[in-house]
């Protein structure tokens, strides 16, 4: 009788875990009604704290994007330097001047060497100089751009009466001093004309160099530009008066740039 109590009792216990038969009806409850419930509630919730991250980096990065407007370069540390972009660079203006007469000086007037014009027009000046030939004269430029474009032609134009029309030879040397100015031939020798057509003029000082190492760079100094000394071979000749000459300069489109004045004097043996 008292064991039979005893286990009836303990069958009236609660179980202290739900049975196996009971757990299908136990999960339901507990994790998938309850999931959904909690996330659509989170959500809304988060959104608001978000917002003002989201919008701070929008802005960071269009601002990046778009750049400082044309501010000057500030130093960043370390030597760099930041520099704004602002745009395409302009193409520059067309370096062709129309043509145009100048007044040439009184036969005998001496054209002062080194005197660039007060309009600053780039001007060549003829400068009688010693040399080995018969006679020999040295060219020397003064001016800015003198001789942008390639392909130039240098005419020196005299009186014909001055030097012998015979004259069929013309010896063409560098100046090793400062030899921007380089002449790959003689195109033409003529009573009165001796033309340089395949003149370029260099940046770069090329020794003892031909036209094809100048490369038709650009001259950009504002100083004295080129020098160049050729002998003017002349049968019978001992003097070619300077007074009486000029220097033309022509475009490739053969349109007269400059005419420039000479001055000076230049005798056989290279005497002055």
């Amino acid at each position: 009788m008292r064991r039979t109590s005893q286990r009836s009792r303990s069958s009236r216990l609660p179980m202290p875990f739900p049975l196996p038969a009971h757990r299908p009806a136990l999960l339901p409850a507990l994790l998938p009604a309850h999931r959904p419930a909690h996330r659509s509630a989170f959500l809304p919730a988060l959104l608001p704290a978000l917002l003002p991250a989201l919008v701070l980096a929008l802005f960071l990065a269009l601002a990046s994007c778009s750049g400082g407007g044309g501010s000057p370069p500030e130093d960043v540390g370390g030597g760099a330097r930041e520099v704004d972009i602002v745009g395409p660079e302009l193409p520059a203006p067309p370096d062709i001047q129309p043509p145009r007469d100048e007044v040439l000086p009184a036969p005998g007037e001496f054209v002062p060497f080194g005197t660039p014009p007060a309009d600053g027009t780039p001007t060549i000046f003829l400068r009688s100089t010693p040399g080995n030939g018969p006679a020999m004269v040295r060219v020397e430029a003064v001016g800015r751009n003198l001789g942008k474009i390639a392909g130039v032609a240098l005419y020196l134009e005299f009186d014909p009466t001055a030097i012998a029309s015979t004259m069929t030879e013309t010896d063409i040397s560098m100046s090793d001093a400062n030899p921007y100015f380089t002449v790959s031939r003689v195109d033409e020798i003529r009573p009165g004309v001796i033309s340089f057509g395949a003149a370029r003029f260099c940046k770069d000082k090329m020794p003892w160099g031909g036209v094809d190492q100048c490369g038709g760079r650009e001259i950009v100094e504002d100083t004295v530009l080129m020098e160049a000394a050729f002998n003017l071979l002349a049968e019978g000749e001992t003097a070619l008066r300077l007074p009486q000459a000029r220097i033309v300069i022509r475009r490739p489109d053969r349109t007269r740039v400059e005419v420039v004045p000479v001055g000076g004097m230049v005798r056989a043996g290279g005497a002055r």
